[in-house]
């Protein structure tokens, strides 16, 4: 009970955290994605392809009657590993500014909330679930976002104790999230946008999965480039 509570208070070493905890919540959510997918059953007239289906697709418990459990064990692990991310971060930018510190740990409990009610509630068709659902994303993804605007600001403002390479990558795939957000608001839409129906006659790239696919994934990488980018300790700046 001592280490799961230390674990939750960012009580443990940068090694440990990007040998063990980031490579194991990683690759748990890649796991469970795949298994979802893997189990998902085939539909002649609309087959699953991470091109023209939502991400949100895996998770339907009336088409994938088994692999929507798995669905909801990735965002569940995914969304309580952020949730162990809080006091880590904060702990080491607040040396810096406590007032931004504040504002990434709560950016980053709010996209922990929003995954873990993605994989807690079922994503059934339209009704108070759906709905559910829809606004557990959005917390999630301006979570998210916000986490890494915050943390942006911060390490661009004292790019002398941060590794200016991992620091532009980091800011190029920020970039190329809004790029992906900006192609998804010119998708396709459908008449129930939660159950998008990719329309064929249109190019795909005004496919909204496809887009939102390449949003999840960057986001992931998003994080773990600021774990790598954040050192273990930070000696406080005295002019701030």
């Amino acid at each position: 009970m001592e280490k799961i509570r230390d674990y939750f208070q960012g009580k443990y070493s940068k090694r440990s955290f990007i040998r063990l905890y980031l490579p194991l919540a990683v690759s748990l959510y890649a796991l469970f994605i795949i298994l979802a997918r893997l189990l998902f059953p085939y539909i002649e007239d609309y087959p699953y392809s991470w091109t023209t289906s939502m991400i949100s697709r895996l998770g339907w418990p009336h088409v994938n009657t088994i692999g929507w459990i798995f669905f909801s064990l990735a965002y569940l692990s995914l969304g309580i590993f952020y949730l162990a991310l809080i006091s880590y971060m904060y702990e080491r930018f607040s040396s810096l500014h406590k007032f931004a510190a504040k504002l990434i740990a709560l950016s980053m409990l709010m996209s922990s909330i929003g995954m873990i009610m993605v994989g807690a509630i079922p994503n059934y068709p339209p009704n108070i679930f759906g709905l559910f659902h829809m606004l557990s994303a959005m917390l999630s993804m301006f979570g998210l976002y916000g986490t890494a605007l915050f943390s942006a600001i911060i390490m661009i403002k004292e790019s002398s104790l941060f590794s200016k390479n991992l620091l532009l990558f980091f800011v190029i795939v920020m970039a190329y999230i809004f790029i992906c957000a900006v192609m998804m608001s010119f998708g396709n839409p459908s008449t129930e946008e939660r159950y998008y129906v990719h329309d064929p006659s249109t190019p795909l790239l005004l496919s909204r999965p496809l887009w939102e696919w390449q949003i999840m994934v960057a986001s992931i990488c998003l994080i773990s480039i600021l774990c790598f980018i954040v050192p273990e300790t930070i000696e406080k700046n005295k002019e701030t």
